[in-house]
């Protein structure tokens, strides 16, 4: 994935970064950043300081580290930089739409999940750990190579990363459809709490109010970007055409930060619908058969 030999004097690049589109990008993750630090404090969301925020800092070094190699792209410092923090700073994204998830099958209902929230969340963490830790291993081997057989060792490491992480999400993104679709129809998959037969709290249905629609929505556009910018991720010397690499890396996470933004789990998993009855849920269909029930802090958005 990672060409050009470190060596100063070299165009690592293959190109002189854009200093426009570069400066640009980070101004981009600085606003969304702060944003998202901003809706942590205000919905209390605080895993999203170790995910969005994260992803947004990381981002940010990557896109500072390019604007540097725009005055001097034979700099091999500034290159090593990008390369590492731009393949890893998405990962943390990844993990905050695990989050997401977990949350909505909380709200909406735990019996059309294969999976509870909790193994949602402690699995497919567990993956983006691993592929996060993969990844910053392999990219920085490719990225301080000096000689071919330790470049061509540290990008295998990295592209592994990269399948293992598209794999996980694949799994993902199957298992959430695969809920919509159960709950749509009223189709459960656990019937009853197995530990303590008498608690059926987890195993009724929840309401699929306009604000978790958005959220789903949201959820799923935020995984079309970051699926994108995977498969460029593939894409080996198209990775070192500006570009590719502006529009197929840099805008699809600046978009999907932005969106998570717009549609902040905080604000739009925080009312709660109590179900008064049980019926599939049809796109388009009023909420009939639930009824608002404020204030209840055990469904505010927060694992």
């Amino acid at each position: 994935m990672l060409e050009p030999r470190l060596e100063d004097g070299v165009n690592f690049y293959g190109y002189t970064p854009s200093r426009t589109f570069t400066l640009l990008f980070v101004v981009l993750f600085i606003l969304s950043s702060l944003t998202h630090t901003f809706q942590a404090a205000r919905y209390k969301t605080w895993w999203a300081l170790p995910t969005m925020v994260l992803c947004g800092l990381m981002e940010l070094i990557g896109w500072g580290a390019r604007f540097s190699s725009s005055f001097d792209p034979t700099l091999s410092n500034p290159f090593i930089i990008q390369a590492v923090a731009t393949l890893v700073g998405p990962t943390p994204l990844i993990a905050g739409d695990f989050i997401i998830l977990a949350n909505l099958i909380r709200l909406l209902g735990p019996k059309y999940s294969r999976l509870s929230p909790r193994l949602y969340s402690i699995i497919f963490l567990t993956c983006d750990i691993i592929a996060l830790v993969t990844q910053t291993i392999g990219g920085g081997m490719a990225a301080a190579a000096n000689s071919v057989d330790a470049k061509n060792l540290g990008t295998k490491i990295a592209l592994y990363g990269v399948i293992f992480q598209f794999i996980a999400m694949t799994v993902f993104v199957y298992l959430a459809i695969e809920f919509l679709i159960f709950f749509k129809r009223d189709r459960a998959v656990h019937t009853k709490n197995r530990k303590n037969p008498a608690d059926d709290s987890h195993y009724v249905r929840g309401a699929m109010s306009n604000k978790r629609l958005i959220m789903v929505i949201v959820l799923f556009f935020n995984m079309t970007c970051l699926y994108i910018r995977s498969i460029y991720r593939f894409g080996g010397k198209i990775i070192l055409t500006q570009t590719y690499f502006t529009v197929f890396d840099g805008e699809m996470i600046i978009l999907a930060m932005f969106s998570l933004n717009l549609g902040h789990p905080g604000r739009l998993l925080t009312e709660v619908l109590e179900p008064v009855e049980s019926k599939p849920w049809q796109l388009g269909e009023p909420l009939n058969g639930f009824r608002l029930v404020p204030g209840d802090d055990d469904h505010d958005g927060r694992l």
